[in-house]
């Protein structure tokens, strides 16, 4: 689903903006009063966008639909709670398991040109993604779809597992090999 509604767009970099600066959130809910949250990340599965949570002064974890949300406002209150990475996978990997079958492999990167604009691409693209403050990860099957996509992102993200950025290298060599070998028959 690509989300083109201004409104919403805003929410999520606002959202975006909080996880990567560690700050929090002023949110209000439909049917609900104004509230203080710390995010923690944000996560799309399936064409849904999930905000994970915490309250002040508490360290369990939240989440809420994302279309749930009426309206964020980014506060200049630092968020001081910080959840490990290890426990964010732990909640992906419970959060997406009905939906994908075990060949599917979570894949972490690091943004390296960091944008708005870069941010909306991923989520339109991948529908298993998650943002944390240090990167972003990615629950899917490791094919040849999923490595072409990739190409479009360029020297915009890098891929932190190595074993998985050493099979891209041998797709992206396998695709420059073939190409050099069609040039020569020339």
């Amino acid at each position: 689903i690509k989300h083109s509604d201004k409104r919403f767009i805003n929410r999520l970099e606002d959202s975006l903006e909080a996880i990567r600066n560690n700050k929090m959130l002023v949110i209000k809910r439909i049917n609900k009063d104004e509230e203080m949250i710390a995010p923690i990340f944000l996560y799309r599965l399936n064409d849904y966008y999930y905000l994970y949570y915490h309250y002040p002064n508490s360290d369990k974890i939240y989440h809420m639909r994302f279309d749930n949300i009426q309206n964020i406002k980014l506060s200049d209150i630092d968020n001081d709670i910080n959840i490990s990475i290890n426990k964010i996978k732990e909640y992906i990997e419970q959060s997406s398991n009905a939906f994908y079958s075990k060949k599917a492999e979570t894949i972490n990167f690091k943004i390296i040109n960091d944008s708005d604009y870069l941010r909306s691409r991923l989520m339109d693209d991948f529908s298993n993604i998650i943002f944390t403050k240090d990167g972003f990860s990615i629950k899917a099957s490791i094919n040849n779809a999923f490595y072409s996509k990739l190409v479009s992102y360029s020297t915009d993200i890098k891929i932190s597992d190595k074993d998985i950025a050493d099979k891209y290298i041998s797709y992206l060599n396998n695709i420059i090999h073939n190409n050099q070998e069609n040039r020569s028959k020339k």
